[in-house]
């Protein structure tokens, strides 16, 4: 900026740092802060060089728009109260410091993370933080009696809520909170400011869980978590290659002794066993023409809504109608009417979980990889339905039925998995 400055000459430099909330994305690789503290270590050598005064200022992430320079000049208008006003001359570009490039590489090659710094683009955050808090508690209590006290690690942390029930009960460990999804950890930073973990020492990380972790020998884990991480691992990633590998790392990362506990949906024994499914049709609207909120459907009409969305890049059995007693019912392995069933009150991210593969792996499959990959299941290690759900959405909605007639309880939907190096 020339200002009062003699012709020729600048009076200030503004560094206008963009995208200023949208930390650890690809709009912004790296958090304000650190931006700001890089420009400030540029700046103030010219500061001291040539008598430039400058002017470091956050500018809020917009979408794409035509009128984006428009929207960042006045910006710094209203931050700095009218007095400076830029000009093409004002633009300075940086790119001097190795540790920043590297992470903005980092972020830019990671193949799961999208431009928005998360996992997926279709899901409600809000909404989904909300349904996980609801059965936080439960989730706790089952892991509970695996937790090693000291480095305690988890993997796909979320917004921090199991962190937090974690430094209750261990307040003098170490727990480090591991997630891809900026706005979850943005959450989770968001807890720590409010004092959600008490005295307890929280540090949370982006990161992509199948990246080489570069500490792992010097300062291995006596705990890693992993709730509700590895089917999205197997569903984004590269099925099962990727958690296969990912089991293999956590040997590494773990002292002798140390526990890796997973909590996790689970597949079944006979997911390919023909069974016959029968959704209600009289608690929603009856037809999906496409358009529709998903939540507004009936049980039926979301099957069929299921049926087009669920992982379309892969062949599924195809669900065959059926007349029993008079009613038309579907005729498909088990498997497939249990990824309908654990996902169909899923509606608020109902495209992020038509994603997600939850049947790929039975218990006994997952106690084999673990023995694979040199780690040895504990006693207590067990596959179950999920009782609550049973009782407050599966019965009330959909019935199986083996192809004779007979009614079927509903098979496991969840394992509790622990395993020790």
């Amino acid at each position: 900026m020339l200002g009062d400055a003699p012709a020729g000459q600048v009076s200030d430099l503004v560094f206008a740092a963009t995208s200023c909330n949208r930390g650890n994305s690809r709009y912004n690789p790296l958090p304000f802060e650190i931006r700001a503290i890089l420009v400030y270590e540029f700046a103030r050598r010219l500061k001291a060089d040539f008598g430039v005064d400058f002017h470091i200022l956050g500018i809020p992430h917009y979408p794409s728009s035509a009128r984006f320079a428009g929207l960042v000049l006045k910006e710094i208008a209203e931050e700095t109260e009218g007095r400076l006003t830029l000009t093409p001359g004002n633009t300075v570009v940086f790119r001097d410091f190795p540790d920043a490039l590297a992470q903005i590489r980092r972020l830019f090659h990671d193949p799961l993370l999208t431009e928005q710094g998360d996992l997926t683009e279709t899901r409600n955050y809000s909404t989904y933080t909300r349904d996980m808090a609801g059965a936080i508690d439960l989730k706790y209590d089952e892991i509970r009696p695996f937790l090693r006290p000291g480095k305690i690690v988890d993997e796909g942390c979320a917004d921090g809520a199991l962190l937090q029930r974690v430094a209750h009960d261990f307040p003098d460990s170490d727990l480090i909170g591991v997630d891809l999804s900026a706005e979850m950890l943005a959450r989770a930073h968001e807890a720590q400011r409010a004092g959600a973990f008490g005295g307890a020492f929280v540090f949370f990380k982006q990161q992509n869980l199948m990246t080489p972790v570069s500490d792992a020998q010097a300062n291995p884990g006596d705990t890693i978590i992993c709730n509700s991480t590895l089917h999205e691992l197997w569903s984004y990633g590269t099925s099962d290659a990727a958690v296969r590998a990912y089991l293999c790392g956590k040997r590494k990362q773990l002292r002798p002794g140390g526990c890796l506990v997973i909590r996790d949906v689970v597949g079944l024994d006979d997911q390919e066993a023909l069974v016959l499914l029968e959704c209600a049709a009289d608690d929603g609207l009856p037809d999906d023409d496409g358009a529709a909120n998903v939540a507004a459907l009936s049980t039926v009409a979301r099957f069929a809504r299921f049926r087009r969305d669920f992982r379309p890049h892969e062949a599924h059995p195809n669900a065959e109608a059926v007349v029993r007693e008079g009613r038309t019912v579907s005729r498909l392995p088990l498997g497939c009417a249990m990824e309908f069933v654990t996902k169909m009150d899923y509606t608020d991210n109902w495209l992020s979980e038509m994603h997600e593969a939850f049947c790929f792996w039975n218990f006994a499959d997952w106690t084999r990889a673990l023995a694979e990959a040199g780690l040895t299941v504990l006693s207590g290690s067990h596959a179950y339905v999920n009782p609550w759900r049973v009782e407050h959405s599966f019965q009330k909605r959909v019935r199986l039925y083996g192809l004779d007639g007979m009614p079927l309880p509903f098979p496991v939907t969840n394992m509790v998995l622990p395993a020790e190096k």
